[in-house]
């Protein structure tokens, strides 16, 4: 703190336990920075706690089981999840044909299927965008229709496995 004027009134000397460069002088001091310290803490914890919930409000309210009635699960009547299904099966049909034509990834086959996951998880976010659901419920819907064996777009149930991992002897 600086010092008063010669013409001011002197300052309080609690004033002087405020200074949070020096370490407090008092019991006053020491007290008023427990205050400020937790008062801060709150602040940032109410500020974290604004930008978080909302982000994770999918995550945490969303019913992702103990729905099971009358054809609804996951929160969604059984008409709309084989559509979403319908949709990831079809996207996953012509993603294994086009690998195929091109030769992508000079034939590699679990580095096709790793490509072939990342388009999947494209569509899977904008499936989850578009019918307000969060990406976990449009994963337990493909999970759903493959341990189900719902048809794909040829009528057959989409294959359940995935190549073996085979590191490539070059990029």
């Amino acid at each position: 703190m600086r010092p008063p004027a010669d013409d001011a009134e002197p300052a309080p000397a609690w004033l002087d336990d405020l200074d949070f460069e020096r370490a407090p002088t008092t019991l006053l001091g020491a007290r008023l920075r427990i205050v400020a310290w937790l008062a801060c803490g709150v602040i940032a914890a109410s500020s974290i706690w604004k930008t978080v919930l909302p982000l994770s409000r999918n995550v945490v309210q969303t019913p992702l089981g103990g729905d099971a009635y009358d054809g609804h699960r996951y929160g969604m009547k059984l008409a709309l999840r084989k559509a979403i299904f319908a949709e990831l099966a079809a996207a996953e049909k012509a993603q294994r044909e086009r690998a195929v034509a091109q030769n992508t990834w000079h034939g590699h086959a679990w580095s096709r299927e790793d490509d072939r996951g990342y388009q999947e998880r494209a569509l899977a976010q904008s499936l989850a965008t578009r019918h307000g659901l969060s990406l976990s419920q449009v994963y337990l819907i493909l999970d759903e229709g493959i341990r189900d064996k719902w048809p794909g777009p040829d009528g057959e149930p989409l294959i359940a496995t995935t190549p073996p991992q085979d590191p490539r002897d070059t990029w």
